[in-house]
């Protein structure tokens, strides 16, 4: 209730005295990861986020969060590795290899940048919306429309 109002700071007492109760509730660690992230409390956040996924926690969302919370705090090479450990649980998921590209972009490394974008994109291009919301720059580079008019084309 107090996180879906923004009243941060309350939500997180309250999610630490659900912790201090059952510190093994891997579904609390996420919610104070969440927490700490709309705090921008990134270090925190990221605590969170692993004991969250040591907990048994793996659902898609939660790897993605996690990385954007490491990417938010600077650790882009963090926030990839993050997304390679989540690649295992969800292969399939577009969404991730789109961050991936994304991510590596900004870590200067546009070979692995492009061949993550290929595949997403050969994977499920109706998911490129997920990177043009999280990259807009990117997408809007004429790198990324290239790269997808190609990929269009080659579907034709």
């Amino acid at each position: 209730f107090y996180f879906r109002n923004e009243d941060y700071k309350k939500a997180l007492f309250y999610v630490n005295k659900a912790i201090n109760i059952d510190g093994q509730n891997p579904q609390y660690w996420k919610k104070c990861a969440r927490i700490h992230a709309a705090l921008e409390q990134y270090d925190e956040a990221d605590f969170s986020y692993r004991q969250a996924v040591e907990l048994g926690n793996y659902e898609l969302d939660t790897w993605l969060n996690w990385s954007e919370v490491l990417a938010q705090n600077g650790d882009i090479a963090s926030a990839i590795q993050i997304l390679i450990q989540g690649l295992e649980f969800y292969p399939a998921k577009a969404e991730v290899l789109y961050k991936m590209a994304g991510l590596y972009l900004l870590a200067k490394d546009p070979v692995k940048a492009q061949y993550r974008f290929i595949k997403a994109l050969k994977m499920d291009i109706d998911k490129l919306h997920f990177f043009e919301m999280e990259f807009p720059k990117f997408y809007n580079s004429e790198w990324a429309q290239n790269i997808i008019l190609d990929i269009k084309k080659a579907s034709e």
